[in-house]
């Protein structure tokens, strides 16, 4: 598929926006559409005999004339503008999602990878930047009717980002479970905890948190009414981190997590 990319009326103004406390916007009046080429396959199936679901998908886009944003450092300031990109931006990903259940257990197994190439210039210097995201995900959970059942999840996550002017890894390793479990016949107790480990692997500097929640349900038999305790980050976790590559710049921001 082929889809035109028009311009917000904030890209192509005139004037400055003060967008942070060193970087300033201003909108660019000839700016062009940018128009994008668009492919994708999916492939899914279904076994009823052996209970195993397997879905995979690839998508890629490319588009060309690109909207992406300039960058001019000022001294401490830096001013962007949208232009229309020499070349085209890139992007491919594409994703298997294996599950399958046997009388007492299920497993599941999810891979999934993304690359992104985008082109602006700095300071009039023609600019490449690409990020190279892969996801992993293994799981395995039991699946009884009258016992507590338990889920047991290990994921790994990893960032690659590279500039003209600089290159890093960022990997995210998160061990969780989740407890689910009936007693007394009307109550539901629900318990889920997941720790994070996050860093760069080039660097002794690691981060660390892990959040825990918990439910408790009342249902009476026959009863339309439900009625739950919810208790959530329960540990008082106070931040978590997270890695990104703007139009400059790779940077990792620590977010406050609200009580």
């Amino acid at each position: 598929s082929m889809q035109a990319q028009f311009n917000d009326v904030n890209q192509i103004m005139n004037g400055l926006i003060l967008t942070g406390y060193n970087s300033l916007f201003t909108g660019n009046d000839s700016l062009n559409f940018a128009r994008s080429h668009n492919v994708n396959l999916f492939y899914r199936d279904f076994n009823l005999f052996n209970f195993t679901t397997i879905f995979a998908g690839l998508t890629y886009a490319r588009t060309l004339d690109p909207i992406n944003n300039s960058v001019q450092y000022l001294g401490l300031q830096q001013v962007f503008s949208p232009i229309n990109a020499i070349g085209y931006n890139d992007s491919i990903s594409g994703f298997v999602r294996y599950s399958r259940k046997f009388k007492n257990l299920k497993t599941d197994l999810n891979v999934s990878y993304s690359y992104l190439t985008i082109e602006n210039t700095v300071n009039d210097i023609l600019n490449t930047n690409n990020t190279f995201t892969q996801n992993y995900r293994v799981g395995f959970g039991t699946n009884f009717e009258k016992w507590p059942n338990l889920d047991v999840r290990y994921s790994f996550r990893q960032n690659d980002y590279s500039g003209g002017r600089s290159a890093s890894v960022f990997t995210t390793h998160t061990p969780s479970l989740e407890l689910s479990a009936v007693f007394l016949k009307d109550f539901v107790l629900r318990v889920d905890y997941s720790y994070s480990n996050y860093g760069n692997p080039c660097s002794d500097t690691r981060t660390s948190f892990d959040f825990l929640n918990a439910t408790l349900e009342y249902q009476k038999s026959g009863s339309p009414w439900i009625f739950s305790v919810e208790g959530l980050n329960i540990l008082d976790t106070e931040f978590i981190r997270e890695d990104a590559l703007s139009a400059n710049l790779i940077s990792t921001t620590a977010y406050n997590v609200l009580p």
